[in-house]
């Protein structure tokens, strides 16, 4: 399982090495399932106008987070050790078969 993030870094940090913290909590009990963490810094880029800002696309690795229960659970993105960013994602049993049925 990875996680595909896109980060947007302001002028002043765009030489900067950088930290990525993914949490994954059972929002149904408040139980951290696992973490993970990801460095990078991104390459100066001499195209940018001064003041202009870069954006990064980040893919993290989170296949060794086992989800342990079904329904909801938050996903908490933390850049450089500022307040998350929560996205509540819901497991869910596989249907029969492995195929998922088309919506209208």
């Amino acid at each position: 399982m990875m996680l595909a993030l896109v980060l947007e870094i302001g002028p002043e940090e765009i030489e900067a090495v950088h930290e990525v913290r993914v949490t994954v909590l059972w929002a149904g009990g408040g139980e951290e399932i696992g973490q993970a963490t990801l460095g990078f810094q991104a390459p100066p880029q001499p195209q940018l106008q001064p003041g202009e800002a870069m954006v990064v696309p980040l893919v993290i690795p989170i296949q060794g987070i086992m989800i342990t229960h079904m329904g909801p659970h938050d996903v908490r993105v933390t850049v450089d050790g500022e307040p998350p960013t929560i996205l509540t994602v819901y497991a869910v049993d596989a249907p029969l078969g492995g195929v998922v049925p088309p919506t209208a």
